[in-house]
């Protein structure tokens, strides 16, 4: 956190290749930790196409978790960016996930032990950007970072005279993510002009200068008005162009309280909720790979990505309009459960 004069190099924590970029423009829409991002509110991390490239880039622009159930966009960057396969980018994003909105409403306490002038916390879900501590100024008395490889915060004394000792209190505001809802991801337009959620796409030309190829909300793309929304917004985006959407069928589905754990099953479920569109793909079950479990069309999106490269970009061939990827099949796991959760 420190000023330097002059040019530094400096090692990150990822250990991976680096992604090889290519010209298919893929979105995500779901959400990310920005709360771990100091100065996130004047950066313009919510609700608007974000473009990514590989996972250093990723953690110091919207931060990253391993809790994928809380931070949906983390998948996509592991898959993306984190692999032993291949890394590919770039990806572009949306994050619906708004600190200022998706909050708990009563602040955290804890107490900070300080051991050389350092501290560190456990935590996902703080809001840097309320962290205090007793009576020292940050920048003054102490600094404030994110270790993503332990998955904590990091203070440090900026006295090395008179370093910060003892344990202190401190105290800070924390996201509850449960409170981002699928009205969220679909979003809408209001009469002032802000969009937000999947209209939030149609920003993506005039900031970036792309055009959508392939759209992917793992978790998200499960709820069949999502999904929906989805489907309408990739057709004449902008009024012009054709997008693609890559979506999950659910392996339990909650509103029937059922498990979807057959491919009959699946197929049964997409022919009832409309995932049935010939703009979109759809996927099942979920598939394990090396201890982390991945929504299908995430593995599918980062392969489609790897695929155009390998062949210089020819074009995907289009699925029919009923067609059911069974995904643990093509991504090389059995047709038996080993490709569920």
């Amino acid at each position: 956190m420190s000023y330097q004069h002059g040019a530094y190099g400096k090692i990150g924590d990822d250990k991976v290749k680096s992604a090889v970029q290519v010209d298919t423009v893929v979105v995500y829409i779901g959400t990310a930790p920005i709360n771990l991002v100091l100065g996130y509110k004047d950066k313009g991390l919510v609700n608007t196409p974000i473009k990514l490239e590989n996972m250093p880039k990723t953690r110091a622009t919207v931060g990253y978790s391993n809790n994928w159930d809380k931070f949906s966009l983390c998948e996509p960057f592991d898959c993306h960016f984190a692999n032993t396969i291949e890394n590919v980018g770039p990806i572009y994003v949306v994050n619906v996930l708004d600190p200022e909105t998706h909050q708990k409403d009563t602040r955290t306490t804890v107490e900070l032990t300080f051991k050389n002038g350092r501290a560190e916390y456990v935590s996902d879900t703080i809001i840097l950007d309320t962290f205090a501590l007793s009576d020292k100024v940050l920048g003054a008395d102490y600094s404030l970072d994110y270790n993503y490889t332990k998955g904590t915060v990091v203070v440090e004394s900026l006295n090395d005279d008179d370093p910060i000792t003892g344990t202190l209190e401190a105290s800070f505001v924390e996201i509850d993510p449960s409170l981002v809802t699928k009205s969220d991801i679909i979003g809408s337009v209001t009469a002032t002009g802000k969009y937000t959620g999947l209209q939030a796409l149609t920003k993506l030309y005039t900031l970036h200068n792309v055009i959508l190829n392939i759209l992917a909300a793992p978790f998200w793309s499960e709820d069949p008005d999502v999904y929906k929304a989805m489907i309408a917004i990739v057709q004449k985006l902008n009024g012009h162009w054709d997008g693609f959407v890559n979506a999950d069928i659910p392996i339990y589905d909650k509103k029937a309280s059922a498990a979807v754990d057959t491919l009959v099953k699946a197929e049964a479920w997409a022919e009832e909720n409309g995932y049935t569109s010939g703009f979109s793909k759809v996927y099942w079950p979920q598939v394990q790979y090396a201890g982390k479990a991945y929504h299908l069309s995430t593995q599918a999106t980062a392969t489609m990505q790897r695929v155009d490269n390998s062949h210089d970009n020819i074009p995907m061939e289009s699925p029919s309009n009923k067609e059911i990827m069974c995904s643990a099949q093509y991504f090389g796991a059995s047709s038996e459960n080993e490709g569920f959760d």
